[in-house]
């Protein structure tokens, strides 16, 4: 899920509480992101029907259609939806409502900022999860060895980019963890060791070849910094990108 926000809809007729709760939820946790505030209903009901968000915050009492009527229709509508109620209503019955319709979690007003954070992290716990199901479903399209394919071609074709486990992963929609799974089990090797083997190859590869000074040579590799470009190199041959140039085809 790398740079991959988590998309939150929030729900409340009182203009000023929308916002604050929609500040609270991105200052409290910066893996979620609001991307749609109402003020009613209605225009939810509108939106979810061009695109839907990862979860939907939303309060109890609102004019026309109050929060447990929209939770309802909107797990009719979109059964994968997951739902917070937010209300300044502490009573039982509102609660117990909530979780006949399957709400997730439920947080009074004013929001305390300490529930309010562990309450996102379980939803990124529960998010992650999901993912995780998610991918296990769609890689059945594909095989292992498929997959190892793609991940190499992606790392050929940009590996002199400053790219990692993450980047790859993202690209490809999976989380790092799950695909490292994948390519290890293939290859006995991780994505990451895979990139920076092809990188030194690379590397060899022009030090022996070309001329181009050593500097250049790490950029050209995904090293924009030159020590660390070096030091990589070492750890990778015995010796630096000068002794290994200086040689010859032999190396180190």
């Amino acid at each position: 899920m790398a740079n991959q926000k988590i998309s939150v809809y929030v729900v409340d007729d009182e203009k000023m509480i929308a916002g604050n709760i929609a500040k609270n939820i991105e200052r409290a946790n910066d893996s979620f992101i609001v991307t749609g505030i109402f003020y009613n209903a209605r225009d939810v009901l509108a939106s979810l029907k061009q695109s839907q968000p990862d979860y939907l915050f939303t309060d109890i009492s609102m004019p026309v259609m109050d929060g447990l009527e929209l939770i309802a229709k909107v797990h009719q509508l979109y059964p994968d939806l997951k739902c917070i109620i937010i209300s300044g209503y502490s009573d039982f019955e509102f609660t117990k409502r909530a979780i006949q319709n399957d709400v997730m979690d439920y947080l009074l007003k004013p929001i305390n900022k300490e529930e309010l954070s562990s309450l996102l992290e379980r939803l990124l716990d529960e998010y992650r999860q999901r993912m995780h199901l998610s991918e296990m479903d769609m890689t059945s399209d594909y095989s292992a060895a498929e997959i190892v394919t793609a991940v190499k071609n992606h790392i050929h074709d940009h590996f002199h980019e400053a790219i990692d486990l993450g980047d790859i992963a993202a690209t490809l929609g999976f989380s790092s963890s799950y695909l490292t799974k994948i390519f290890q089990a293939e290859t006995q090797t991780t994505p990451s060791k895979y990139l920076r083997e092809y990188r030194m190859n690379m590397a060899r590869d022009m030090l022996q070849k070309t001329n181009l000074p050593v500097s250049l040579i790490g950029e050209k590799c995904g090293y924009p910094d030159s020590f660390h470009f070096s030091k990589v190199f070492h750890r990778s041959t015995g010796c630096s990108p000068t002794e290994f140039r200086s040689k010859g085809i032999s190396g180190c």
